[in-house]
């Protein structure tokens, strides 16, 4: 079979573009990016169809990826075929909402009719992995497909025995793996191992006297519980009732200082002004020294405040560096007078310590009250230095009023200081959010506390009259898994045993067409290699050793050129033996990129004159078509 010419009407960067081809070496040539890999994505989907994913690897596919760059449903095209001197037409169109796929024979001018469109049954051999394994070759990935060398050898036992066979060893070899995992026991056991974790965990039982003696015991304490809740909510009411009555005189308190405090002010502002009419000389040597007495008395009085912290502070520190030698000295020193002056000695200081700090007390509160009485020895001068006016009089007047307001502001902060460290300046009560008592809480919390003990207890009772049920039920889960997995082990040694012969059978199939295999992949290289290596070995997963003349050498310790001529050679070795030596197309994508020149032309000159197949050479290069013309090669050229 050979592709005589293309239409592609609308596929990837194409549009409307014709190309003729001939039998023998065609050198397609284009500048990166041209279409060179599009046109072969368009002879593989002219013979198979384009191949579509579903999820997000739909966005990468080779639908996706091939569609018109102008869009629309024209998605389409044609090639013609000659085969065993017929002519035929294929034509497609990719658009998945209207996809269809004829073969028309030009000579007649029918439509052949192909099952699910297979081109295998009008061109023998013609499958989508042939094609990709064996007759189209990519520039570094002319090597076959791991998986092919199972498809390829079943082929080759098929061809051997004459059709007699139609075996698929890839097919069957992946279907038995499949079946080895179906029958894997990892699920099986995991749920073994969680059905008795289940099992064990419902040891654990709860006789029903100790369930009733326990219950018992917790409704009695809710009783209890809910007993003194009662009281103490009663008593809470009675309480908050006190409460608001003192709060409320609290604030009468609060509102009359306030009151008695602003009265004060106005009088003494009245009075202080009508002493500023009356003052003389007099009055102002009395103010000057009843003002210095006054904070002589301040500051007496401050220190005398804060000096009952402070010599407590003093005598707790002297408390602590003494105990801390009387310490020592029973420590180091084992004797009875040594500790019995130690105690002495200590006291004696302790003693002393308060007497001293005891004077200075005594000595600060005479200064006080001297400071005291000098106030009110310079407050009777002053007032007497002020004339008998009408001033004066309402002086006199103010000052009265001002002791009676005095009087009845101090007699009253007591109560309100009271009431105040109490409830602070809020004196507000919230009727509707009353503050609870924290021994209300702690009974309400202690109630929760016991109901949900409760709860668990039946809980408890609970499982423990279905675990005796669930335990059988469990057993007998156990037995049925143990038997599924006594069953599935079974079953995977059988699959184990088919896999096993399967894998002999590739070997003696491969042993059967290997040599043949061998012979004409090693007479391609080595016409390729100009006699450099002689002798090539393929095993059955197509994996390939070189005789380098001292040993077999793995591909992958060659060249790169070297490594695309033994791929080269070993595809060809495949097309000979898959197509009987039928003329076929190969499609040549880049492959000589890594070749030097002189492995280019001997290449060449092979595939011209010993092959008799159609090339298809895609290059971005002139040398491959300097090459030919240097031997005097013919060859079709055509240029994107």
């Amino acid at each position: 079979m050979i592709i005589r010419d293309l239409y592609i009407q609308h596929f990837g960067k194409f549009h409307d573009r014709h190309i003729r081809l001939e039998p023998g070496i065609n050198v397609v040539y284009g500048d990166n990016e041209a279409g060179k890999s599009t046109l072969t994505a368009f002879i593989e989907a002219m013979f198979f169809g384009v191949e579509r994913s579903r999820g997000k690897a739909a966005r990468k596919d080779m639908y996706s990826r091939y569609q018109p760059w102008e869009g629309g449903r024209n998605y389409e095209g044609r090639m013609t075929v000659e085969a065993d001197g017929d002519v035929f037409r294929l034509s497609r169109n990719f658009y998945k909402e209207d996809p269809s796929f004829t073969v028309e024979h030009m000579g007649s001018g029918k439509k052949v009719a192909l099952a699910d469109e297979r081109v295998d049954d009008l061109f023998e051999g013609m499958t989508r992995p042939n094609f990709r394994n064996t007759l189209c070759v990519g520039q570094l990935a002319g090597r076959p497909d791991d998986r092919y060398g199972l498809s390829f050898q079943a082929q080759m036992a098929q061809a051997s025995h004459t059709g007699a066979m139609n075996v698929d060893l890839q097919g069957a070899l992946d279907y038995l793996k499949k079946e080895r995992r179906a029958h894997d026991t990892k699920t099986l056991r995991e749920q073994l191992q969680a059905v008795s974790e289940r099992l064990e965990s419902t040891t654990v039982i709860l006789d029903a006297e100790t369930y009733e003696r326990d219950r018992a015991r917790l409704t009695e304490q809710l009783q209890e519980n809910e007993r003194r809740t009662r009281a103490l909510d009663r008593s809470g009411r009675e309480e908050r009732q006190r409460e608001r009555k003192q709060r409320v005189e609290a604030a009468r308190l609060l509102e009359e200082n306030n009151q008695l405090a602003e009265a004060y002010r106005q009088k003494k502002a009245r009075y202080d002004a009508l002493g500023e009419q009356t003052e003389g000389p007099a009055f102002q040597t009395a103010r000057k020294q009843w003002r210095e007495a006054r904070d002589a008395y301040n500051q007496s009085y401050e220190k005398l405040s804060g000096r009952t912290g402070r010599d407590l502070a003093i005598v707790f520190s002297v408390m602590m560096f003494g105990l801390l030698l009387l310490m020592a000295v029973f420590f180091l020193k084992n004797s009875t007078v040594y500790r019995l002056g130690a105690c002495g000695a200590f006291a004696a200081v302790l003693f002393s310590c308060a007497a001293l700090l005891s004077a200075g007390r005594r000595s600060l509160k005479r200064r006080t009250e001297q400071a005291r009485e000098a106030m009110a020895y310079y407050q009777e001068r002053m007032e007497s230095a002020m004339s008998g006016n009408e001033a004066e009089k309402e002086r006199d007047r103010l000052r009265r009023d001002m002791r009676g307001l005095k009087e009845r502001y101090d007699a009253i902060q007591e109560p309100l200081q009271r009431y105040l460290d109490m409830y602070g300046e809020d004196l507000s009560m919230d009727e509707d959010t009353p503050e609870q008592d924290q021994a209300l809480d702690d009974l309400r919390a202690k109630r929760e506390e016991l109901i949900k003990k409760r709860e668990q207890l039946d809980a408890r009772k609970e499982w423990a009259d279905r675990a005796e049920a669930d335990r059988a039920a469990l057993e007998e889960e156990m037995a049925a898994l143990q038997e599924k997995i006594g069953q599935a082990e079974e079953k995977r040694g059988i699959v184990d045993d088919c896999i096993q012969i399967f894998q002999s059978l590739s070997e003696e199939i491969h042993g059967d067409f290997g040599q043949e295999l061998d012979r004409r992949v090693s007479d391609i290289f080595c016409r390729m290699t100009d006699g450099k290596y002689l002798s090539v070995r393929v095993d059955e997963q197509l994996g390939i050793q070189v005789d380098d003349g001292h040993r077999f050498v793995e591909m992958d310790q060659l060249s790169q050129g070297t490594q695309d001529q033994l791929c080269l050679s070993l595809r060809l070795a495949m097309i000979h033996l898959l197509f009987s030596g039928r003329p076929m197309p190969v499609i040549l994508d880049d492959t000589f990129a890594s070749f030097d020149d002189s492995r280019m032309a001997e290449t060449l000159h092979w595939l011209g004159h010993e092959t008799g197949l159609q090339i298809i050479l895609m290059t971005c290069h002139h040398r491959e078509a300097a090459a030919l013309r240097a031997m005097g090669m013919d060859g079709h050229f055509v240029e994107l």
